[in-house]
């Protein structure tokens, strides 16, 4: 079976190489890539309202064969709703408006 090469990174860490494993197909790479992404999320995410994460797979000659990625973001669509014991920027000007889609009561 062939060896993959699983290097991880975000917006707040550099790259860096995770894990070398031996997969049989393009399919239990994928699968090994969101087992991975996910496990990622999980740190990155906490108390962040914005966070970009992505993995990049390079077979046994250190070529890329796979790239996957994911962004997440929050946003209070009521900036009176916005907790106030957070620190730091919690929206950025030019965000998605999102007032038109909630709902009262």
């Amino acid at each position: 079976m062939p060896l993959y090469h699983f290097s991880l990174g975000s917006d707040a860490v550099a790259t860096t190489d995770v894990a070398v494993v031996e997969l049989s197909s393009p399919q239990a790479v994928v699968e090994e890539a969101g087992r991975i992404l996910a496990d990622m999320a999980r740190d990155e995410l906490r108390g962040r309202d914005r966070a970009s994460v992505f993995l990049i797979v390079k077979d046994a000659e250190g070529h890329p064969v796979f790239v996957s990625s994911f962004s997440f973001a929050s946003v209070w669509p009521d900036p009176a709703s916005e907790p106030t014991t957070r620190p730091g920027p919690h929206r950025k000007a030019g965000g998605p408006d999102v007032s038109s889609s909630r709902r009262d009561g």
